[in-house]
């Protein structure tokens, strides 16, 4: 590269100029305009299911001693089984969090452990290396060498 600052985006899984980032985000102005285009697709798609679901809306919510301005100060009468969903969907990601963080903890144990034992077997190879030296030294000056293995 020619001198540039560059950045890895992290949603596109590519290094890009530093100008196509905001700041000090991860991601570059292209994903995240992505991404709002995509929230504002699924708010717009959820506005429509919730005026047409039936549910309270402003005038009714104004009827109700609601304001009707639509500022989500609204009386908003929620469907119990939507709202019963919506919790065992909140429980099961935080299930699946907290398995996942225990899988991470005892992967990270289990990595320890085996470099605890690499570094011990290390250890005790280095033990024995250094012992062999010194019982090959020991030989060696007890033997002299035979004629045709000296270097002439």
């Amino acid at each position: 590269m020619d001198n540039t600052w560059v950045r890895y985006c992290e949603q596109c899984g590519e290094v890009q100029a530093l100008e196509d980032f905001e700041g000090a985000r991860r991601s570059c102005k292209r994903s995240l305009e992505h991404h709002r285009a995509r929230r504002r697709k699924t708010d717009q798609a959820r506005r429509s299911r919730q005026g047409s679901s039936g549910k309270l809306g402003d005038d009714s919510a104004a009827a109700a001693g609601g304001s009707a301005g639509g500022d989500n100060s609204d009386t908003v009468v929620e469907d119990p089984e939507e709202e019963q969903r919506r919790k065992r969907r909140r429980l099961a990601m935080q299930l699946k969090h907290r398995q996942r963080k225990q899988q991470q903890a005892e992967q990270q144990a289990a990595a320890q452990l085996a470099a605890e034992q690499a570094a011990a077997l290390l250890q005790a190879q280095l033990q024995q290396l250094q012992q062999g030296e010194v019982g090959m030294a020991a030989a060696a000056a007890a033997e002299p060498l035979p004629p045709q293995m000296m270097l002439a």
